[in-house]
């Protein structure tokens, strides 16, 4: 007798498969069949005919834990994801200690070891001051490593020049990880935010016109640049631009070693919310003027391949201070939780398909991450991560309802249609009908491939 049988599902092989029935023993999927052929299990779960999609993957999370926990912590955070079916995180490496060296990375470990409600990768930092600690961290199972073309306050996350930047790629691909990039050109933004105080003009409104679209498409066309040089598996973190998605296509169809992504802020949202919204809007990328149709374009056709969340709460002092001068707040705001819901609505809407969401939030970030099938797949052997999702079922996003320390959400007062039902973590239920049914500590950290 096996550990559960979920019956009654729904599931994509890339078809639709109805009256399927997945078998759990030991965390791991064990069998797929219809549901006559189910063998007998100590726990049945009826998915009612909804949809079972392999549990979400949010590669794009800053969980603030240690260091910055009056903002976050990986307990409000794993709980957001586990509400919007997202069953593995990666978390940025940008926390204090930042993940820039083995002890950083076991300070970390040992902090958020009993607080994770779903299971989670962790990056490592590259830059100046720890490109020597790359091969070390690798080994020590982090999943991919992250810089910032702009200066950071924190040591070894930056690249500062293009030596700086052939230097983190270099170190990187000998890892065989993937390097995240985010790409800005800071001079330029220097230029126009100069500008703009000098002007007097520092209003949430003037946030997009202070980080112009080419500094974003200088960036990332030297980042791509750079990294062919080095062959190593290049990540540009959420492109906001749809100008950006030529440059991505015409590199990947050379053959570069490359991967895009996006998060739902840009591509459902424009400019125009910081009228509303102000600080809590301001995130950088900006949220831009234009080019949504591109970047859905880009979603759909494989340029983009992967859609993140860029979680990245900050308390209400850290953004009040930008309805005066909005070069003042902190950059970031939640999103593990809406992720889901926002995509679920927009396949309703025809924008995407559920296979595609699947490709994108899922099975796509699993093998970039190199945890692939053991996340992001319904197949014999996998983990047993799975959101169950009614499709028809109506809800409001609210941000008092928000389960991150941050309750300010831009799709506050939206209707979407599909929400996550159940959340089940390596066999075992975390989220039913939007209630945790589990005590933290059940997520658990997921090493990536050791590269001899």
């Amino acid at each position: 007798m096996i550990d559960l049988v979920i019956k009654n599902c729904r599931i994509l092989l890339p078809w639709n498969a109805n009256n399927i029935s997945i078998a759990i023993d030991s965390e791991k999927i064990v069998g797929i069949s219809n549901d006559t052929n189910a063998p007998q299990s100590r726990e049945i779960i009826d998915a009612k005919g909804n949809f079972v999609l392999p549990g979400m993957i949010d590669m794009h999370t800053h969980f603030r834990d240690p260091g910055y926990t009056e903002r976050e912590d990986f307990q409000c955070g794993t709980m957001a994801a586990a509400i919007g079916g997202v069953t593995t995180v990666m978390d940025m490496p940008n926390n204090l200690p930042p993940v820039s060296t083995l002890s950083g990375l076991r300070n970390k470990q040992d902090v958020i070891a009993n607080k994770a409600y779903v299971d989670y990768t962790l990056a490592g930092a590259i830059g100046q001051g720890s490109f020597d600690d790359a091969i070390g961290l690798a080994k020590a199972g982090v999943v991919a490593f992250k810089t910032m073309m702009l200066k950071q306050e924190m040591k070894g996350q930056s690249v500062n020049s293009d030596s700086d930047i052939i230097r983190a790629f270099s170190e990187v691909a000998k890892t065989g990880r993937t390097c995240l990039i985010h790409a800005e050109n800071e001079n330029l933004i220097n230029e126009a935010t100069e500008e703009l105080i000098a002007s007097g003009r520092v209003d949430p409104t003037v946030w997009d016109e202070s980080r112009p679209i080419i500094s974003e498409i200088e960036a990332i066309s030297r980042a791509i640049t750079l990294a062919r040089e080095t062959s190593v598996h290049l990540h540009i973190c959420h492109i906001s631009s749809g100008n950006a998605i030529e440059i991505v296509s015409r590199a990947k169809h050379s053959g570069q070693n490359l991967t895009a992504e996006t998060c739902p802020n840009y591509f459902l949202l424009t400019s125009d919310i910081m009228k509303k919204f102000g600080p809590y809007a301001k995130i950088q990328p900006p949220i831009r003027k234009s080019g949504q149709n591109l970047l859905w374009q880009g979603i759909n056709d494989g340029t983009i391949d992967v859609i993140a969340s860029d979680h990245a709460p900050y308390t209400s002092s850290d953004k009040e201070v930008g309805w005066k001068n909005i070069f003042k707040a902190r950059s970031g705001g939640p999103g593990v939780e809406t992720t889901l819901p926002l995509l679920l609505n927009c396949v309703n809407k025809g924008q995407m398909s559920l296979f595609r969401l699947i490709e994108v939030f899922s099975a796509n970030p699993a093998k970039i991450l190199g945890i692939f099938p053991q996340k992001g797949s319904i197949q014999v052997s996998s983990d047993a991560d799975f959101v169950i999702v009614n499709m028809n079922q109506e809800m409001t996003i609210e941000s008092k309802a928000l389960h991150s320390k941050q309750k300010v959400t831009l799709f506050d007062g939206e209707k979407v249609v599909g929400t996550p039902i159940m959340t089940i973590v390596r066999g075992k239920v975390i989220m039913r009908e939007g209630q945790i049914v589990t005590k933290p500590g059940t997520g658990k950290f997921i090493s990536g491939r050791i590269d001899s």
